[in-house]
């Protein structure tokens, strides 16, 4: 199987907080799905063994063995993985909505207008890789999944309210849902490090945790 990297934006930040498509789902009490890896020893040339319980069959070698680190990534999350990576989509698609808006008024600032041409941009870089994983997972809809009570995501009633304000004003309630958002990025991302259990949506937490700090400054900077 191609290894996939799951995409991280530098400020996911402005992202996140967790159904299968192999038989197995997650349990949801103890996380993880058992991985089984099967791993080929060499015995004579041209040749392999796998060990079974009860006998030894000999298979041809060949240079498509899977080895542990390229088993289908059905088989390595739990339901804490599920629920941030389905919290990172809604705030990415949130974010992004929540920028696009602020854009197309003609009173913003220059230094807003950075920090939503960034957002906008980094979290689109990131949301086809996060629905993808979502998808290998089982899930097409993750509104369907999404916490009752998300970590600072912008609402559809924040979203809307953008469009009713100009210059200064708008300025500074578009960068508090930014710097709001940060927060909940940092609660989920923190949170998730405790609970979850697939290496790539680990990682993907821990990049943002620490990258938070130098988006913080930029975005406080450019308040009004």
């Amino acid at each position: 199987m191609m290894k996939r990297t799951l995409t991280t934006a530098t400020i996911p930040i402005l992202m996140i907080a967790g159904c299968s498509t192999s038989g197995t789902q997650p349990d949801p009490v103890n996380g993880a799905k058992p991985i089984t890896v099967v791993t080929p020893s060499p015995t004579t040339a041209g040749s392999t063994e796998v060990q079974a319980p009860s006998s030894t069959v000999p298979i041809p070698e060949t240079p498509d063995m899977p080895v542990p680190d390229s088993m289908p990534r059905e088989t390595d999350y739990n339901n804490a993985d599920v629920g941030y990576v389905a919290e990172s989509v809604v705030r990415s698609e949130r974010i992004m909505k929540a920028a696009e808006l602020y854009l197309a008024n003609p009173t913003i600032s220059a230094a807003g207008k950075d920090v939503a041409t960034r957002a906008k941009s980094q979290h689109s870089a990131s949301l086809m890789a996060q629905k993808e994983m979502l998808a290998a997972w089982g899930v097409s809809n993750p509104e369907t999944i999404f916490p009752a009570n998300p970590q600072n995501i912008p609402t559809e009633a924040d979203i809307d309210q953008l469009g009713a304000l100009n210059n200064g004003e708008l300025d500074k309630r578009f960068l508090e849902l930014m710097l709001g958002n940060l927060k909940g990025a940092a609660e989920s991302a923190k949170q998730h490090m405790a609970e979850g259990f697939n290496p790539e949506v680990k990682a993907t937490a821990e990049l943002v945790i620490s990258e938070l700090e130098k988006e913080k400054a930029s975005i406080t900077e450019a308040m009004p």
